[in-house]
């Protein structure tokens, strides 16, 4: 078990001194203070490394229950034990609703001391143990979160990330009267690219193409996904017909600088792709739906039209 550091506070400096060197001796770290005011400095500047205050009941100044009350209020996780006279065994109960995980009776025994700080002990053990299990939890299933809403193979958004982010958008666009773009992107001639050069070629293909889109959006707001296969659709909130044109231009241009070679298309010695681009500003009677298929009707276009082009 790991060591602990105790705060002990009490107003005598016999009983600091007799205390101290018991919970010394069973290989606990001891700081002292005389006041439940300096206990509350310490508290402050400790760091967080106190895990155990034992503090008496009745001392000039603030008292034990006012040390507990604040000690809890600053480090709801610290543990706090009081220690009382006979004549104070009404206050335990509020001592214990205000938080305390237990008390001694002085005068009080080393080895009962010794037991009860153990057990303090073994609840800060426990307590950081479950502490750490919950925020690897929380970290894993962060951690899942964003698997499932990235695609494996290129890691842009997946499918269904689109599908909600294409909803909120439409939500927000509809609400201020702003358009929304899409462009529909499909890689020309993927199926005889990877009958060429085989299907790790392919998977290398389609994540260069993938990232030089994600490196084409200038904003937070717009997003690149990929729909399926060979094909990816990037969402621009806020954005006119020129915007968007002029964007899928550029990415069509960036794409085709990559210079991937590509043997078998009949559109270029290099891979490229084609573009269709689609924008609409969503009212409450339009769904989201009729964008993709405007969006997908000018991809249509583009490649009817032979392909490597932005329609």
């Amino acid at each position: 078990m790991k060591q602990r550091h105790i705060l002990l506070v009490d107003d005598e400096e016999s009983i600091r001194l007799t205390l101290s060197h018991q919970i010394k001796k069973a290989g606990y770290t001891v700081t002292l203070a005389e006041s439940g005011e300096k206990a509350m400095e310490i508290l402050h500047s400790s760091n967080g490394n106190i895990d155990i205050v034992l503090t008496d009941l009745v001392m000039d100044g603030m008292d034990g229950i006012q040390v507990l009350k604040n000690a809890k209020q600053l480090r709801p996780e610290v543990q706090v034990m009081l220690l009382i006279g006979y004549g104070s065994m009404e206050t335990v109960m509020d001592a214990l609703r205000f938080g305390a995980h237990d008390f001694l009776v002085k005068p009080c025994s080393q080895e009962e001391l010794l037991l009860k700080l153990k057990k303090c002990a073994e609840r800060v053990e426990l307590e950081e143990t479950l502490q750490k299990t919950m925020d690897d939890l929380a970290a894993s299933n962060q951690k899942l979160e964003r698997l499932s809403s990235i695609d494996g193979l290129t890691e842009i958004a997946n499918r269904r990330c689109f599908d909600e982010y294409l909803e909120r958008e439409w939500s927000l666009a509809t609400r201020n009267k702003l358009p929304i773009a899409l462009i529909f992107i499909d890689v020309d001639y993927f199926k005889l690219f990877n009958d060429t050069y085989g299907h790790q070629a392919g998977d290398d293909c389609l994540r260069q193409v993938a990232q030089t889109i994600s490196e084409s959006l200038n904003r937070r707001a717009d997003m690149v996904a990929r729909y399926g296969g060979e094909e990816f659709i990037v969402i621009l909130p806020g954005t006119e017909k020129a915007g968007s044109v002029g964007l899928a231009e550029n990415i069509r241009q960036r794409v085709e600088n990559l210079e991937i070679p590509h043997g078998s298309s009949s559109v270029h010695k290099h891979v490229t792709i084609s573009l269709g681009v689609g924008v609409i500003v969503p009212d409450k009677n339009s769904f989201p739906l009729e964008l993709i298929n405007i969006a997908d009707k000018a991809l249509y276009n583009a490649k009817h039209k032979g392909r490597n082009r932005v329609e």
